[in-house]
């Protein structure tokens, strides 16, 4: 019976990870909490995770989910901020900008 159980709490933290990352997608970090932990804070206090570590399994999936396409909207900050240093593989050192 315990095996069964800890294969559900595996099962449901594979769920988390792929809604974070679908939603992720699709939108900002602050609205994947506004929209998921209303509904997934219950069960991870019924599967008995801890809502400290859920918390910080959040922030390292919403940073991810940030990071993937078709929007990545932390690509977007890398290159702004990269555009005014210099290309080191560049032998006329081109920007990685423009």
């Amino acid at each position: 019976m315990a095996a069964l159980a800890e294969s559900h709490k595996f099962g449901f933290f594979l769920i988390c990870i792929m809604i974070y990352l679908v939603l992720g997608c699709l939108m900002e970090s602050a609205c994947m909490l506004y929209l998921t932990m209303p509904v997934l804070y219950p069960a991870v206090v019924a599967f008995g995770f801890d809502p400290l570590w859920f918390a910080v399994f959040f922030v390292v999936m919403a940073q991810v989910a940030c990071l993937t396409p078709p929007i990545g909207m932390n690509l977007f900050v890398i290159h702004g901020i990269a555009q005014n240093y210099p290309n080191p593989e560049s032998p006329d050192g081109f920007t990685l900008g423009r």
